[in-house]
């Protein structure tokens, strides 16, 4: 039985097949070409596939709200305190956009730049540190072994859930994946 495009849009929202139009958000690693400058991570949106596109159109979903939420970091602890233990600053932000049925579309993630990372989690690795992203306006928090920065480097992808309706941000994740 060959699915509908409509039918494909809720399978990605429910997040029961590989791609979705509310997810990727990705972070890389560029080194800077200047002498003096420090690794810079960029944020940039997931490139769209052209299903996506179509199921996108063919539904209709044009955006006409946003929301603007912080995104919040910290390192914490594991064995003893570490500097900044369990304060959250703010790393960036998510735009979420809505449709004119309050459904979630998509969602826009910028990052505030932080000098020194790879310094930044060598350190908080070897001191056994975890390394947690909060979205306090949804209560959502997830958490990496800060080690997992330090040996797979500053690439990592944000995906994001909503729920049956597509309405509410319920979740999201990190993957921090091997440097290409």
């Amino acid at each position: 039985m060959a699915l509908s495009k409509k039918n494909l849009l809720i399978l990605s929202l429910l997040g029961l097949i590989a791609f979705s139009p509310v997810s990727l958000a990705q972070k890389r690693y560029e080194e800077e070409e200047e002498e003096s400058g420090d690794p810079t991570l960029a944020m940039n949106r997931a490139p769209k596939s052209e299903v996506i596109d179509d199921i996108l159109e063919d539904t209709k979903q044009k955006a006409v709200r946003s929301k603007a939420a912080p995104i919040m970091d910290t390192f914490r602890g594991t064995t003893k305190p570490v500097a900044d233990d369990g304060i959250w600053k703010e790393r960036g932000s998510a735009l979420l956009w809505y449709d004119a049925n309050d459904q979630l579309i998509s969602i826009e993630v910028t990052n505030n730049q932080a000098d020194n990372l790879e310094e930044m989690f060598t350190k908080m690795c070897d001191e056994q540190a975890l390394y947690s992203l909060k979205l306090p306006d949804f209560e959502l928090i997830t958490t990496q072994n800060a080690c997992l920065y330090k040996n797979r480097g500053l690439n990592e992808t944000l995906t994001f859930f909503t729920d049956v309706k597509g309405k509410n941000l319920i979740s999201f994740t990190y993957n921090v994946s091997h440097q290409l």
